[in-house]
């Protein structure tokens, strides 16, 4: 639940980089699984780069972020179940740090892709939250941020299950929170990014 598994790199054969579910039942919701990568995606054993799900797993998927839904992204082998449920949005979250940011970190060496010791630091500093709305405020110094509030809309703002609890998030002069849950991990925290304007229901009768 609110989970952000983002930007994570491996060199096993038969694994994701993101989630591996080796059995058992996984549900995710209201999460991102983004940008994950494989060293050996072109290797003859393919594995699902942010999701691999293995026989006698199962994956209940539902309001949540991939980056996309073909078995190179989401694969499941014989005898593994990908249940895909409402609310799934495959693309690019556009969060802060972007997929080239974290890309441009790798060093090649014959066709695999490494992180050098030097830029292993880096990876500390990758910011997953949302860009656009009316900005975040941060969970280390309490500022706000809004210097990423004209760097494009994220689609996972606001893009939570319905159902789900949203009253964590900010709702104040600065921005709001929509009325309803935004995917990842700051989703229903005092640090999700804001929407622009103030959530309302609509009824029909």
């Amino acid at each position: 639940e609110n989970c952000t598994i983002a930007y994570n790199l491996t060199q096993g054969k038969w694994t994701g980089a993101g989630i591996t579910v080796c059995k058992g039942q996984v549900n995710l919701r209201n999460s991102i699984v983004y940008g994950n990568c494989r060293n050996r995606q072109s290797a003859t054993v393919n594995a699902g780069a942010d999701i691999e799900v293995k026989a006698n797993g199962t994956l209940n998927m539902s309001y949540s972020f991939v980056t996309g839904l073909t078995s190179n992204y989401v694969n499941a082998v014989s005898g593994g179940v990908t249940n895909i449920g409402a609310g799934v949005v495959c693309g690019d979250p556009l969060l802060v740090t972007s997929m080239d940011d974290f890309t441009g970190l790798f060093t090649d060496r014959s066709g695999l892709k490494y992180l050098a010791q030097s830029n292993r630091v880096d990876c500390a500093a990758l910011n997953v939250h949302l860009r656009g709305g009316r900005g975040y405020f941060d969970e280390k110094t309490g500022l706000l941020v809004t210097e990423y509030c004209r760097a494009g809309q994220s689609p996972a703002i606001d893009a939570g299950d319905p159902e789900s609890d949203y009253r964590g998030e900010p709702n104040c002069k600065f921005g709001y929170h929509g009325k309803r849950v935004n995917l990842g991990a700051y989703g229903n925290t005092p640090w999700a990014t804001m929407t622009t304007k103030p959530g309302f229901y609509i009824l029909l009768r």
